[in-house]
């Protein structure tokens, strides 16, 4: 459930419908990752062992470093930003960016905003490396 305190904020409707968003794409990730593996399943019964390693494995793959490392990337974005850390969530950088950064083989560092100057674009030590990768 969610914090009663948050019916009474006055970021209520923002926080909200971010959560819901977030949450909506990680379930969607997994429901969609059950559905190619039970596609295994098919395969096995229908006698299409081929199948397996044409079309499941790439599935699998392209779900895998695609969706669910964009999920990895909200979890750590609510993980290592937040008020507590020295870390702000000013500074954090948007997923929703970094994933068409990633898609466009552009470096997340280029055109940051100046008045961020002090904010690191990465997550993680070598993020922009293993994206070039994916």
């Amino acid at each position: 459930g969610m914090d009663p305190v948050w019916q009474s904020a006055s970021n209520k409707i923002i926080f909200q419908n971010s959560f819901k968003m977030k949450l909506s794409i990680i379930i969607g990730v997994i429901h969609m990752v059950f559905g190619v593996c039970m596609s295994v399943v098919n395969h096995g019964y229908f006698g299409n062992g081929i199948y397996v390693l044409l079309e499941f494995l790439p599935q699998v793959l392209f779900l895998i470093l695609l969706f669910a490392y964009m999920c990895v990337l909200m979890f750590m974005k609510w993980i290592l930003y937040g008020p507590p850390d020295h870390k702000s969530i000013y500074c954090a950088p948007s997923v929703l960016i970094t994933f068409i950064n990633m898609m466009l083989f552009k470096d997340s560092n280029s055109g940051k905003d100046p008045k961020f100057k002090d904010c690191d674009p990465y997550m993680y030590p070598y993020q922009n490396s293993i994206q070039m990768e994916f």
